[in-house]
């Protein structure tokens, strides 16, 4: 990505009012609290086409910049960068105020996101995501890889 200023992009890319109005397949994306200035839980339910399913996940986010938290870039083990970078870690987790509403499976997801400004074109943006998901309920794994191929 090129001309993007990245404390915008990471804003755009971690602002749930305007996930449902960019993602159709989000039905619902809401923060249930903010635990400090970098770490959030958050509630999403998303659209599957059918015969699926809907799926819901709660998940703890942090959002660090090394800039802003290198002591915590620091003790995390994470990899020092002299350019601005924002390490994003989404964990699945289970709490009372996220109940899995009928009709939907909950599903298990565990993300690091890191953007940062690109090492070799001034001015872009480098994206790297990594992720391990359970989408939940009784697809086949081999449907499973398929969608994961498809949407990656």
């Amino acid at each position: 990505m090129s001309d993007v200023e990245i404390d915008q992009f990471v804003l755009l890319l971690t602002d749930f009012s305007a996930a449902t109005k960019k993602d159709d397949k989000i039905i619902k994306a809401e923060m249930i609290c903010v635990l400090s200035e970098y770490s959030d839980i958050v509630y999403v339910q998303s659209k599957l086409p059918f015969p699926f399913s809907n799926r819901d996940v709660c998940q703890r986010r942090f959002i660090l910049s090394n800039k802003k938290h290198p002591e915590l870039i620091e003790s995390f083990g994470l990899p020092q960068k002299k350019s601005t970078a924002y390490f994003i870690f989404n964990e699945a987790i289970a709490l009372e105020e996220c109940p899995t509403p009928k009709g939907f499976e909950r599903a298990k997801m565990y993300t690091l996101t890191v953007v940062e400004e690109h090492p070799t074109k001034p001015g872009a943006i480098k994206v790297t995501n990594v992720g391990q998901n359970d989408p939940g309920g009784s697809i086949p794994d081999s449907i499973i890889n398929k969608m994961a191929t498809k949407m990656s």
